[in-house]
């Protein structure tokens, strides 16, 4: 059981007042997270001069959870601590490799879209947006990827929303960028979006 010294409690409502001006993100090991996080946390309490190591320690064990909290749960709230505890976090999480094959297998595995349907398009446009922006804050460098990415996206298209794309396209013997396939998406969703919310309206209205 994890056991606190006797500064712990003025420590604790030292940390809240502070807290007060500080939203610190949550942690909860899920590994494609870790990156935001450790950017956000770094930023507000690794960086901030004001704020001392044990107090730092306490912010950090306040915003690990899950899995994550298992690897820290042993230490105690001490200055010495706190470059113990990120350290331990940085050596499971800080892995580029994971997270690189993590974001990859999901623009891969997603399934396919149906057209029809504004969630289904918006999910499809979403996680592949994620996706690319989790590899570009890797420091990965997809200029040379994109028409490759962009492939992946047109084959998770059903056989009406390949053909919408299809009539889409302007420069039919180019190859396709990226950019043209996401806006695309971002249409469909938007005039599916706006069908549906028509049609809604509609069906609201009162009979005569």
């Amino acid at each position: 059981m994890l056991r606190y010294s006797n500064t712990v409690k003025p420590l604790e409502r030292r940390c809240m007042a502070k807290l007060e001006n500080i939203q610190i993100p949550e942690f909860n090991g899920n590994i494609d997270e870790w990156l935001s996080f450790y950017d956000m946390f770094k930023i507000m309490v690794h960086e901030n001069e004001e704020i001392a190591n044990v107090e730092k320690m306490y912010f950090l064990k306040s915003a690990i959870k899950g899995d994550a909290k298992t690897l820290i749960r042993h230490l105690q709230i001490t200055e010495e601590n706190y470059h113990i505890a990120l350290e331990i976090l940085k050596q499971r999480y800080k892995n580029k490799r994971l997270q690189f094959a993590k974001q990859v297998d999901i623009l891969l595995d997603q399934p396919t879209v149906d057209s029809e349907s504004a969630k289904s398009v918006k999910q499809l446009l979403d996680k592949t947006n994620s996706c690319i922006f989790a590899l570009k804050g890797m420091g990965i460098e997809l200029t040379d990827a994109e028409p490759f990415i962009a492939r992946i996206i047109i084959r998770k298209l059903d056989k009406d929303g390949l053909r919408l794309y299809e009539h889409s396209v302007k420069k039919t013997k180019e190859i396709q960028k990226l950019d043209d396939v996401l806006e695309f998406l971002e249409q469909q969703y938007q005039s599916l979006e706006a069908c549906t919310k028509q049609q809604g309206h509609k069906y609201q209205k009162k009979p005569n």
